[in-house]
């Protein structure tokens, strides 16, 4: 399988089956600093400008994964305020990568990715590891709030 990018298009045809593209609602809808209220921007000249800065981070974080990490990674994003794709690292870094990723075999694909109902899985599972470690020690609390009151005669086990 390969992916193709026409330089002068910009457009993509033969993508693997499974392929992240972020576009203009998701890079909106990114947590932002703290102390920002998640509102629609009704002014379009902000809307841009939020769509931009926060395509400008995602790029960043992107370049800061790869680098420290050592992994290979791409972006391709269809935003609302230009024609075609807007691609990182560049055409050919992103054609590796799609290239790699197509030639994997399927189990190896779906090994590392992330899906919303994985990532909800995987959550779940996390959570149910601490209430299991949480119930054994509450029981083992319980266990010696009995004996501390048996033995100061505040319970009786006999009668």
């Amino acid at each position: 399988m390969k992916a193709h990018l026409e330089s002068n298009s910009t457009t993509l045809t033969n993508l693997p089956p499974i392929f992240l593209c972020f576009s203009s609602p998701n890079i909106l809808n990114m947590p932002k600093s703290k102390g920002n209220n998640n509102e629609l921007i009704e002014k379009k000249g902000a809307k841009e400008a939020t769509y931009n800065k926060r395509k400008r981070g995602l790029m960043t974080k992107l370049d800061q994964i790869t680098t420290l990490c050592g992994v290979e990674a791409c972006t391709i994003i269809n935003g609302p305020y230009k024609p075609g794709y807007e691609v990182w690292p560049n055409d050919e870094g992103v054609l590796s990568v799609l290239n790699k990723f197509g030639s994997m075999s399927e189990m190896d694909r779906s090994k590392h990715m992330e899906n919303k109902t994985r990532q909800l899985e995987n959550r779940i599972k996390k959570v149910e590891e601490k209430m299991k470690k949480q119930r054994f020690l509450n029981r083992g609390l319980e266990m010696d709030i009995l004996m501390s009151d048996c033995l100061s005669g505040k319970l009786s086990l006999g009668g």
